[in-house]
């Protein structure tokens, strides 16, 4: 799954991220198969197994298969006995268009005196 979705990625700076699509730290609302949506955040652990109220371990294979998907998109992913079909609702919160929302783009002056912003790096 890591290969694939490398294989499929667009680089881009972290400013040219859309605002839809899941990435690390995003909060995020996705579906499994017809179950009831989902409102979690995308987080990066060192325990993958480790579940808790409203986290989605990114190195767990839903978290790992919600990363970088699209609001609208549906990925199924093969389990031993079944398949399972996870649907991006909503990104919800996106923490690289929260900063854009605060302090603008590179490179964009930020005032009419044409101070510039930086994006956090």
């Amino acid at each position: 799954m890591i290969r694939a979705k490398l294989d499929g990625a667009t680089v881009v700076t972290a400013e040219d991220v859309p605002g839809n699509i899941a990435t690390i730290n995003s909060r995020v609302t996705y579906r499994l198969g017809n179950d009831v949506p989902t409102t979690v955040y995308l987080v990066d652990t060192t325990r993958p197994s480790i579940f808790f109220q409203g986290i989605i371990p990114l190195r767990s294979l839903i978290g790992l298969s919600l990363l970088g998907m699209r609001e609208g998109d549906r990925r199924s992913v093969a389990l031993r006995h079944s398949v399972l079909r996870i649907t991006l609702k909503r990104a919800l919160h996106q923490p690289t268009r929260e900063i854009r929302a605060v302090f603008g783009r590179a490179g964009e002056p930020s005032s009419p005196a044409g101070t510039v912003c930086l994006p956090f790096t």
